[in-house]
């Protein structure tokens, strides 16, 4: 399946579609909501929608433009990754 096929197009449309989905049910604030949306997705499915979410949320944080600024983007990364070191260590992992 290459990228000109109609069966990619409509597969991408599908992540997209469950990608807005998620946030719609985020919008929502009704998280129980989610697994529903995803329970018929295969694995790859999944993570390709986990991945959009994750990029919109990197846009969001990002102003236009910024993104494909690699000092802003390393500064980004810095970021996250402290936070991620403070989670984990809250969490005790």
């Amino acid at each position: 399946m290459g990228p000109s096929d109609g069966g990619f197009e409509a597969q991408v449309a599908k992540i997209q579609a469950r990608t807005f989905a998620v946030m719609l049910v985020a919008l929502d604030g009704q998280p129980q909501d989610v697994e529903p949306l995803l329970s018929d997705l295969s694995s790859e499915e999944t993570h390709d929608v986990i991945h959009g979410l994750a990029s919109m949320a990197l846009l969001s944080m990002l102003r236009r433009g910024d993104h494909e600024d690699p000092v802003l983007r390393a500064r980004l990364g810095a970021h996250l990754r402290a936070l991620v070191l403070e989670k984990q260590s809250r969490a005790g992992g």
